[in-house]
């Protein structure tokens, strides 16, 4: 897979793709855009209601999916990659992180945390996290829910409604409305922090086809239909 600014964490450049069986690459936003539109073949709405919400009351319990070794990490053991890897071993400032997360999102976001944090090495090349030298790797957040994509610019999307741009230091005017909060937590963790705005439907694929896993750091905590 080439390197691309939707995925993971690392110094990125231009469209994610993925290789294809034929060789060819494809972008990791068109992929996206098959998996929901499978899922939604499949399924119906109603389904897809029932598939989107149930990862989130599993993925922080672990599972044994095609990689046996990161599928299999509970959510425990996620949390002290988290701590160790992106923290430094300090938990508290991992607390004091969510606690400004909570305290500067819309209580109808939730929020997740994927990537060489949650792993301990970039999905695509198996780099262990912070291969370029301590504070390099970012934290990689998604934020999830229709009105995610409130906080961002109309013309900021990969796929409206379901995939934004992500808000980090290549793009950094992509959702004004969040840059103090970004500011924020890039002093409370000392290195790059990335945000970006997906559907639930786009997690959910990348966690059961792509085998990315998350870590949710922050549930909403009001009801929102859609």
């Amino acid at each position: 897979m080439s390197e691309g600014p939707p995925t993971d964490d690392g110094h990125t450049h231009g469209p994610a793709t993925v290789r294809r069986g034929d060789g060819r690459a494809k972008p990791l936003a068109e992929i996206s855009l098959d998996l929901a539109k499978q899922l939604l073949r499949r399924g119906g709405r109603r389904a897809m209601r029932a598939l989107t919400l149930a990862p989130l009351a599993r993925n922080n319990s672990g599972s044994t999916d095609r990689d046996g070794l990161r599928s299999a990490l509970s959510g425990e053991e996620m949390r002290e990659n988290i701590i160790r890897l992106a923290f430094g071993g300090e938990a508290h400032r991992f607390e004091t992180f969510v606690h400004v997360l909570r305290e500067g999102l819309p209580p109808h976001v939730t929020v997740v945390l994927r990537g060489s944090a949650v792993t301990g090495q970039r999905w695509r090349t198996g780099e262990p996290f912070d291969v370029d030298g301590p504070g390099t790797s970012d934290i990689d957040l998604a934020l999830l829910g229709r009105g995610a994509f409130a906080l961002w610019r109309a013309d900021a999307m990969y796929i409206p409604r379901l995939y934004s741009l992500a808000l980090d230091d290549a793009a950094p005017d992509v959702a004004p409305a969040l840059t103090p909060l970004r500011q924020a937590l890039r002093a409370i963790a000392g290195r790059p922090v990335s945000l970006q705005a997906s559907a639930h439907i786009i997690q959910y694929g990348r966690r059961t086809i792509l085998n990315q896993p998350y870590y949710t750091v922050l549930r909403r905590r009001a009801h929102m239909r859609g």
